[in-house]
């Protein structure tokens, strides 16, 4: 069964990768969960990106008085569930 899970992760990651266009900070949140276990390397950029985007409000006008309230839960996420899981499994 994990093998499948892998397997599953990694051509989704490489499918949606070549098709999206990341116009939303929710994006790079999801990235990062899909390529957590077949491209960790990738999916650690793209959560960086996410710990970044309301410090340095890189949609543009989106967070600049706050924050992303969802892409903080996604954060959470990330850390709780998503990177600690693909490690320990």
């Amino acid at each position: 069964m994990i093998a499948d899970v892998a397997e599953i992760s990694l051509r989704s990651g490489d499918y949606y990768l070549s098709r999206t266009s990341h116009g939303s900070t929710l994006s790079a949140v999801v990235h990062s969960w899909v390529l957590a276990r077949a491209h960790r390397h990738m999916a650690m950029d793209y959560f960086e990106q996410v710990l970044n985007s309301d410090i340095a409000d890189v949609q543009g006008g989106t967070a600049a008085e706050g924050i992303h309230l969802a892409v903080m839960g996604g954060q959470h996420r990330s850390v709780a569930t998503v990177f600690h899981w693909t490690r320990n499994t």
